[in-house]
């Protein structure tokens, strides 16, 4: 046997009967190891060498101890705010009420609440949309919503104006624009809101022709800074 198969057959043996250690037992072992083994090795070496080497093992312990208070620390206050965090997002459902003057149930925008915590004061970024009849594009602006609760949805009513801001008596169907069986191009909505501790929290939803699906975390800052820097400016 070579020394390379005998090292790796030591090592094989070592995994099968060693119990299955995390990496952060392995680091206590060794701290305590350190604390008994550093102070005898200077003893022998130096006896003057003895009390310094006990008061910067204090003072590495006392590091290791203020670090892991911290990340319990910050591990509370995560499960805290998971506790109290909505997330909503934007889905197309079938109306449960008939319109005025209708027998037939129609398609609406549904603002749901998929987090564990209530969302309050909820408001919808007006969208462009493209109708056939008209030349040119709307504006779609959306009423805010009070607060919906974990599990729950709300109907995000309506409102159609001019590029110009004037306000249009019309109803139009705007929902084709969303809808990915109908869609020409993606749309992004983004969703402002509150948490019961008065925190902003927001969403941005894309729909349209790719489908209907939450944006991840890091396009969601970025639409984010941009929808806030365009209200800047």
């Amino acid at each position: 046997m070579n020394p390379r198969e005998w090292l790796g057959w030591t090592r094989r043996w070592f995994l099968t009967w060693l119990p299955p250690w995390t990496t952060r037992k392995w680091y206590t072992i060794t701290a305590v190891l350190a604390l008994f083994v550093l102070p005898i090795s200077a003893y022998f070496w130096d006896d003057k060498l003895v009390a310094p080497v006990i008061y910067w093992l204090t003072a590495a312990f006392l590091l290791a101890y203020t670090y892991e208070t911290y990340g319990l620390r910050v591990q509370m206050i995560r499960q805290n705010e998971i506790a109290i965090q909505p997330l909503l997002i934007l889905s197309i459902e079938r109306s449960s009420v008939p319109e005025p003057g209708s027998v037939s149930r129609s398609d609406v925008l549904t603002v749901r609440n998929i987090g564990r915590g209530t969302a309050i004061f909820v408001q919808i970024e007006e969208i462009e949309i493209l109708v056939d009849d008209s030349p040119e594009s709307l504006v779609v602006k959306f009423d805010t919503v009070d607060y919906v609760e974990p599990g729950k949805s709300a109907v995000a009513a309506a409102g159609f104006f001019s590029r110009d801001g004037d306000s249009l008596k019309r109803h139009f169907d705007f929902l084709p624009n969303l809808n990915p069986k109908y869609a020409r191009e993606r749309i992004e909505v983004v969703l402002r809101y509150e948490d019961v501790d008065g925190g902003a929290r927001f969403s941005v939803v894309q729909m349209g022709k790719p489908g209907i699906r939450l944006a991840p975390t890091r396009h969601r800052t970025s639409a984010m800074i941009a929808a806030v820097l365009a209200e800047v400016a």
